[in-house]
């Protein structure tokens, strides 16, 4: 089944100059070549410094100085204030890291099955994080899905709070929508695909899942090989 004409994914990674070598130049060569016939669009999310250095080579954006684990917070949060500042077109908005690996014909039968709904947070992976506050929060390393109009509604909001996690950026994102339901009549709601596969499952067959967090389990040469 093919997604809905003209409808368009901004796929976001958050990279970093440490995996360089081993994941981003990898990701960047499997998305490229996947999207090369397709609408969608896709940015690497990294540094300043990253940006300079490698913008010539491959569509990668700098939204923050740091570096380090801690970095991914703001790159998703400032990717996606980018993006909304920027007015880039899209229909949907997926977030994902360096080692997030998107099986783009599986893909696009979630698209299919979505695009008559609205106001919802697609989410893949576990839903079993529980924040401080005893709410249940997410895991993003298969890759997080949103419409435009969520992206729109919740975007403004995080550019004017900009709550964030001690540690991982999946759950900042989180604790915004969360931020954002206590105040609004109609919430963001949270929903898990199953077709997403959470990192703690290892042997996977590839053409049955949209997503999968690779780790270091598998190359994405490999897994691209055993595409159908």
């Amino acid at each position: 089944m093919k997604p809905e004409k003209n409808k368009k994914t901004l796929f976001c990674f958050n990279v970093c100059s440490a995996y360089h070598t081993k994941r981003t130049i990898q990701l960047h060569n499997y998305m490229r070549a996947q999207t090369q016939n397709r609408v969608d669009d896709y940015y690497l999310i990294g540094t300043n410094v990253m940006e300079k250095r490698h913008c010539n080579e491959m569509p990668i954006i700098g939204v923050t100085e740091r570096d380090d684990y801690l970095s991914a917070i703001d790159k998703t949060l400032n990717a996606m204030i980018y993006h909304y500042n920027k007015k880039t077109d899209f229909d949907y908005y997926f977030i994902g890291d360096d080692d997030t690996f998107v099986n783009l014909k599986n893909y696009d039968v979630i698209i299919s099955e979505l695009s008559e709904m609205s106001d919802i947070l697609f989410i893949g992976g576990s839903t079993g994080v529980i924040n401080n506050d005893g709410r249940i929060h997410v895991t993003g390393g298969p890759g997080i899905i949103m419409n435009k109009k969520t992206f729109d509604t919740i975007t403004p909001f995080i550019q004017q709070h900009y709550i964030t996690h001690n540690q991982y950026s999946d759950v900042s994102l989180a604790l915004n929508i969360h931020a954002y339901n206590d105040v609004n009549v109609k919430p963001i709601r949270f929903i898990e695909l199953p077709e997403f596969l959470n990192p703690h499952l290892r042997l996977v067959d590839i053409n049955k899942i949209a997503t999968y967090h690779v780790r270091d389990y598998l190359p994405f040469t490999e897994l691209s090989n055993s595409l159908k």
